[in-house]
């Protein structure tokens, strides 16, 4: 099983989570669409001839791409893949971007789900995090999306300033009114180059505690099983049959194309990535010298990635696979280590898998650090 992702980094805000703020100005999304279209061609052999199972669009704003531009996107992909039928084709939006005309638009070019992007119902927390929507714009996009997509994914943030379990509780459960098949979480994350990354270096923002961090992350953990939602990966929740299956298969290693501005690819033997500035990237395709960034992956390299990915997902790390494929015994050679986590309830084996608990997952990044092997 592939797939392809396509970062679309068009920004219209400068919001805490994106790295690329480009000009909607539409000469240059068409430069960039164009660009993408030509990387999709030049990367046809990437994959050698898989069939494509999923098609991601991701990153930025791709929900204000155009008709003619998704078309030409998709038809690339068409044109040198061989796309399953039922591939799940995927488009991030945003609320404001929401009309039933462009739904209809999505639908007849073969987008059969959506990410939407609500991040709060809270108009406060909305105006706090930059975002251009408005608390009844998500409403009114939550409706249109539920009455027209049978499969889709909505997004929210924990942890925005100021701490508060009332506000987060009525998040979730404006959100759950919807019963959405799919629900992704993040807690708010504050990084140096972003515009929340210098409102704290100046003191005009203050984090999150830990604690309360945490907080928010069960309630909603909470909140979303006793719903009948399966906790499926660390922030992703669904009901049966509604797993999303391009990062499904990410977690569990698949391999994928990703095509765009600061994209990364993975074949199996290596890992790829593109250049994360626009300008050059496009340029760089414009003038025939676009050449991604490549790591061969060595034997340590892979047994650190399947460690990474497996303990973010409810599949665990298969402790008989594991042993097949690296010659190690897991639990022997981070010994006393997991030991440790079995003394604190932050991890249980069943059934020959060693598994993250809830309470692991909130730690998961820096238990993953921990069982790293020296590549």
């Amino acid at each position: 099983m592939s797939g392809i992702y396509l970062h679309i980094p068009f920004c219209r805000q400068a919001c805490h989570y994106c790295d690329f703020h480009f000009s909607t100005n539409l000469k240059h999304v068409d430069q960039l669409v164009d660009a993408i279209g030509r990387e999709i061609s030049e990367r046809k052999g990437y994959l050698n001839g898989d069939k494509i199972e999923t098609i991601y669009f991701g990153g930025g704003t791709p929900s204000i791409l155009s008709q003619p531009q998704l078309d030409l996107l998709l038809s690339r992909i068409r044109e040198h893949f061989q796309v399953a039928n039922d591939a799940e084709i995927t488009l991030e939006v945003n609320p404001e971007d929401v009309n039933l005309a462009v739904i209809n638009m999505w639908k007849s070019l073969g987008v059969n789900r959506v990410s939407l992007g609500i991040q709060t119902f809270n108009e406060e927390k909305l105006k706090y995090i930059n975002r251009r929507h408005s608390s009844d714009q998500a409403m009114e996009a939550m409706n249109l999306i539920a009455s027209n997509f049978d499969n889709y994914n909505a997004d929210l943030i924990y942890a925005i300033p100021p701490a508060s379990e009332q506000s987060w509780l009525q998040d979730v459960e404006k959100l759950l009114s919807y019963d959405p098949p799919h629900v992704s979480v993040y807690g708010l994350t504050i990084e140096q180059e972003t515009v929340f990354g210098k409102w704290a270096s100046q003191g005009k923002l203050t984090e999150v505690s830990e604690t309360d961090n945490a907080q928010e992350y069960k309630l909603a953990i909470e909140q979303l099983e006793s719903k009948g939602y399966i906790h499926y990966e660390i922030s992703n929740f669904c009901r049966p049959d509604f797993f999303s299956r391009h990062n499904t298969s990410y977690w569990k290693g698949a391999k994928y194309l990703g095509v765009g501005p600061g994209a990364h690819s993975y074949d199996g033997d290596s890992r790829s990535w593109n250049i994360r500035n626009n300008p050059k990237y496009i340029r760089s395709l414009e003038e025939g010298k676009f050449e991604p960034t490549c790591e061969e992956l060595s034997p340590a390299n892979r047994q650190n990635e399947y460690v990474m990915t497996r303990l973010r997902n409810i599949w665990g790390i298969d402790l008989v696979a594991f042993q097949k494929m690296f010659n190690a015994d897991f639990l022997k050679i981070n010994k006393p280590f997991t030991d440790q986590l079995f003394t604190k309830k932050l991890a249980i084996i069943k059934e020959d898998h060693f598994h993250l608990t809830n309470e692991g997952w909130f730690l998961a990044d820096e238990i993953s650090e921990r069982l790293m092997v020296d590549a």
